[in-house]
C-alpha cells in the first residue's frame, strides 16, 4: 500500500435526501478504482452530511491531492474546499485520552 495523505473536502452540491448519497458514492468509488488502478491510489474514508444544510464533507486518503482533484474532477463533483487534515484519535480508541 502507498503511504496516503489524509484530505478533507467539502463537494459543492447539496443533498436534499439520503436516498442522494449512494450514487454519488459510487461515483466517488469508481472513480478512486479507476485512479488506483492507473497508480494514484485514492481512497473515500468518511462523509457526512449537515442536516439544515445538505452540505456533503468527505475525507479521502490520496496519493497527492492533485491526483484527488482528478478524482473529484472525474466524478463530476468539483469541490468547494479541499485541504489536507490530520485524524485524531477518538476517546475509546488507542491512544485516546479520558
Amino acid at each position: 500500500m502507498t503511504n496516503l495523505s489524509t484530505f478533507a473536502t467539502e463537494l459543492r452540491l447539496n443533498l436534499h435526501s439520503l436516498d442522494e448519497w449512494p450514487p454519488i458514492r459510487s461515483m466517488l468509488s469508481a472513480a478512486g478504482e479507476r485512479s488506483t488502478a492507473n497508480g494514484r491510489e485514492v481512497q473515500l474514508v468518511r462523509a457526512d452530511v449537515h442536516p439544515r444544510t445538505g452540505r456533503l464533507r468527505c475525507v479521502f486518503a490520496a496519493v497527492t491531492s492533485l491526483a484527488l482533484e482528478e478524482v473529484l474532477e472525474a466524478a463530476h463533483l468539483p469541490p468547494s474546499l479541499l485541504e489536507p487534515v490530520v485524524e485524531l484519535p477518538c476517546l475509546d480508541q488507542p491512544g485516546g485520552h479520558r
